[in-house]
């Protein structure tokens, strides 16, 4: 099971309840930070998530909302004894932001941090589950990311197994591991004992960016669909001119993706009407959700 946790929801600027964009995605073996803005470090440390977890870090795009908070955070990684390293992803050229970032201030490093710069269409995998990005339409270059969980194995035949004689054991953890093998004279085909795989997580991060119909293959079918929602409806034509989106426009990519459920984050301090509108944004869509700073979410 995965925990999503918004540690910062707002969008520009923080608000009273809302603080700058940044997100916790907690796998079973590690911690993945979507976008690290101003004050991100305090919010783990109130949520409870551990910092000294984080493997990788995802910056959308480099408008200082999103990033801020990497100095600091790295710094008290530091602090605390972090040996292992830190990886960070990101749009064209980060490698070149995070030098200029780190070079002031006069941060105490004692561990490896790497910045990778990823492109449209590029796809990682990391064992356990992969990144796939592509790029958005903001004002300066952004990415969405798409995390996909490894597939599980299905259910164990474990009657059809007994029928044979092959009691529970290392033999099964064998056959739960996908291998093919020779027991006692007799060939054992992992995918003749097991049921349908279970499908693994899948879960989008849009960034920063106007709606788009790259957006609609790209979340198809996701379990969960982060998406901004910065401006109100009622101002569609600036939400557009700041290469933003309405909470309805988040609606329609979400409907026509077939996700499961759809976050509205990145919520503009303007974008009153957000939540005294939410019952009539639910009979559109009823999976979705307002995302509120400390909200977790499992999947």
């Amino acid at each position: 099971m995965w925990t999503i946790t918004f540690l910062g929801t707002s969008g520009s600027v923080p608000t009273r309840n809302r603080g700058m964009p940044a997100i916790a995605l907690k796998t079973e073996k590690e911690i993945i930070l979507l976008d690290c803005g101003e004050g991100t470090q305090r919010q783990m440390i109130i949520s409870k998530t551990s910092y000294m977890k984080v493997k990788r870090i995802f910056i959308s795009h480099m408008h200082a909302d999103h990033f801020f908070g990497l100095p600091t955070l790295i710094q008290t990684m530091s602090l605390f004894g972090r040996e292992e390293k830190l990886e960070i992803y990101g749009p064209q050229k980060i490698e070149e932001e995070m030098d200029k970032l780190f070079s002031v201030g006069h941060p105490i490093i004692d561990f490896e941090v790497e910045s990778f710069s990823v492109s449209d269409g590029e796809k990682i995998s990391f064992g356990e589950y992969s990144m796939e990005f592509i790029e958005v339409d903001h004002s300066v270059p952004t990415l969405a990311v798409k995390i996909k969980g490894k597939d599980k194995p299905g259910r164990l035949k474990v009657e059809k197994l007994l029928d044979l004689g092959i009691k529970p054991g290392p033999i099964y953890a064998r056959i739960k591991r996908g291998e093919d093998f020779y027991y006692n004279g007799m060939l054992i085909r992992s995918r003749d004992f097991l049921g349908p795989p279970k499908k693994g997580p899948t879960i989008v991060y849009s960034g920063d960016t106007r709606p788009m119909e790259e957006m609609i293959d790209f979340s198809r079918k996701a379990h969960l669909l982060i998406h901004e929602a910065t401006f109100p409806d009622e101002e569609a034509d600036k939400a557009y001119e700041s290469y933003h989106t309405t909470p309805s426009q988040a609606i329609e990519i979400a409907k026509e993706a077939g996700v499961k459920a759809l976050a509205l984050t990145h919520i503009s301090p303007r974008n009153k009407s957000l939540e005294r509108r939410e019952e009539d944004y639910k009979k559109e869509f009823p999976s979705l959700i307002i995302a509120k700073d400390l909200m977790k979410l499992w999947i």
